[in-house]
């Protein structure tokens, strides 16, 4: 399907958010006997992805390529982390899901964006991550 990617760091079941320079891809998951299992009969192999995201409701695992570095930025971002997190520095919101994404696939009505903030050297508030979840 694309980059290697680190079974253990994802969620052992959720949803995956791909995004293809032609096509969105955005499926229910689960981790079966050490591999990744989706809904759907996409073949996935061919093209790789721009940017991937496996997420439930508390972990998202994310992979972005970078063209022209050449390499892949990953990063994992947990629920768990935001409790450390002063709350003001943290803003959720929920996005409706269009009903062609959700409907044949089994996608929740909404997801929530965890957006999470800082402030600059020069303290202006600034965007520092996000993180996918379902409510």
């Amino acid at each position: 399907m694309m980059w290697e990617i680190s079974l253990e760091k994802l969620p052992p079941k959720g949803i995956m958010l791909l995004y293809f320079k032609k096509q969105l891809v955005f499926k229910r998951y689960e981790i079966k006997n050490g591999e990744l299992v989706y809904d759907g009969e996409e073949n996935l192999s061919g093209e790789t992805p721009i940017e991937c995201h496996f997420f439930d409701d508390q972990t998202e695992y994310r992979l972005i390529k970078r063209d022209a570095q050449g390499d892949v930025i990953e990063i994992v971002l947990s629920a768990t982390e935001e409790a450390y997190m002063d709350p003001d520095l943290i803003y959720v919101e929920e996005l409706l899901i269009k009903d062609e994404y959700r409907i044949n696939v089994n996608i929740p009505e909404k997801l929530s964006i965890v957006s999470r903030y800082r402030y600059s050297d020069n303290d202006t508030l600034e965007l520092k991550n996000y993180r996918i979840a379902i409510p």
